[in-house]
């Protein structure tokens, strides 16, 4: 099992619940995207060379070695991408459909798209080539190809393509990723359950963990 983090994260806030499943039975696998996050231990802390294109590159590589290895069961290769990092799974799962077992989903940002877009047109919806090399997106200084490479997504094709087993945890009171969007996912995506977590936010605390982790634990155990 892969763990695929948000937006400016790193794998190791995510520790509690890598722990969970490991002691469920699962061999589970973390890492950092490169340039995910100021934080990253895979570097790129600048984060001015990441997209979610860049970060497909990265799961890809990451599934592509796990797979050669002898202990990896490669028949129920499963991940759980949580934000940003669910969005980038998604991408994963709708490219490599015979590669995925199972796909978990904490509050996916699919918003991201809308977001990029009004960022786009707020800088007067330029030429890509006259995008400025460095802008502010959610607080974080990005490059310029976060913004066009996500532009170049259809993000509702992507979930119609996605063919395994999907779980979408996502709580009401999310204003980061609003709710709706996985709502409105869980109706695109074939063979997808959403888990409303009532007043659930963007965040992984104690009353979303109620929820998501028996949630999570049941899914996988199918």
């Amino acid at each position: 099992m892969v763990i695929s983090h948000g937006f400016n994260n790193t794998f190791g806030m995510y520790k509690d619940y890598i722990q969970l499943l490991a002691k469920q039975g699962f061999l589970v696998y973390g890492f950092d995207y490169y340039g995910g996050s100021r934080n990253s231990k895979s570097g790129g802390q600048d984060m001015l060379q990441m997209s979610v294109k860049t970060e497909l590159t990265d799961l890809t590589n990451v599934v592509d070695k796990l797979t050669s290895e002898s202990y990896v069961d490669k028949d129920h290769l499963s991940i759980i991408g949580v934000s940003q990092g669910g969005v980038v799974a998604s991408l994963y799962a709708a490219t490599n459909p015979e590669q995925i077992y199972k796909l978990g989903l904490i509050f996916p940002a699919y918003v991201l798209f809308d977001d990029v877009k009004e960022t786009y047109q707020n800088l007067g919806s330029p030429s890509f080539e006259q995008l400025p090399d460095r802008l502010t997106h959610h607080n974080a200084s990005l490059g310029k190809i976060y913004l066009t490479d996500a532009l170049d997504i259809d993000i509702e094709d992507v979930q119609r393509k996605i063919i395994a087993p999907t779980l979408i945890v996502h709580g009401t009171n999310d204003t980061i990723a609003p709710y709706q969007y996985s709502v409105d996912a869980s109706q695109r995506i074939p063979n997808a359950k959403l888990v409303t977590v009532e007043g659930g936010r963007h965040r992984i605390d104690e009353n979303f963990g109620k929820i998501a982790i028996p949630a999570i634990q049941n899914f996988l155990a199918e």
